[in-house]
């Protein structure tokens, strides 16, 4: 049901990038990995063997003593995918497999960026292109990671079904990403 709905746009698609475990003997190793937040959604986990580049933090759902007031966007920002070379991503419904197409209609892309990493490093730039389906040129944007949690939201108009692309590029230091959310527009 959960899947139906994020392919149709009437549920949020939610995606935590963390390190995922892979049991050599397990049936679709990794591939089923969840996270459910405090509000009881679920989140897709998507690690190093799902995306290709490298993952960090502790996996999805086992940080150790959240603050009393923290939201699942604080949980998901506490792990991540971080890579000197470029992140490619694509953004499809829960158990949907790499194929998966998106409904037509409008919709919000929200990038979960985390803090970046080391206290007094340089600032960690990147570049995130967004294509849309139907769209020959992607959106992009330049990404400086700050010393507090960021997001970079993106509105979109699909005007046929399709797969978003997400693509992190680094410009100076590594390129990093802790999750992401397509929402339909309100």
């Amino acid at each position: 049901y959960l899947r139906l709905a994020q392919q149709l746009g009437a549920e949020p698609i939610r995606i935590n990038f963390a390190p995922t475990s892979h049991d050599m003997l397990a049936q679709n190793r990794g591939r089923f990995t969840y996270f459910v937040d405090r509000d009881d959604r679920f989140w897709d986990v998507r690690g190093e063997k799902e995306t290709k580049a490298p993952a960090w933090g502790a996996p999805a759902g086992y940080v150790a003593r959240p603050p009393a007031k923290a939201d699942a966007k604080w949980e998901v920002s506490q792990s991540g995918l971080e890579s000197d070379k470029p992140i490619s991503l694509r953004v499809t419904p829960i158990m949907g497999g790499h194929n998966t197409a998106v409904s037509p209609g409008r919709y919000r892309l929200t990038l979960l960026l985390p803090k970046r990493s080391g206290a007094k490093r340089s600032p960690q730039v990147f570049d995130a292109a967004v294509l849309v389906p139907g769209i020959k040129e992607p959106m992009t944007e330049r990404i400086i990671l700050g010393a507090s949690s960021l997001a970079r939201t993106f509105d979109l108009e699909l005007a046929k079904s399709g797969v978003v692309q997400v693509t992190l590029t680094p410009a100076g230091g590594k390129a990093r990403i802790s999750g992401l959310t397509l929402a339909p527009a309100k």
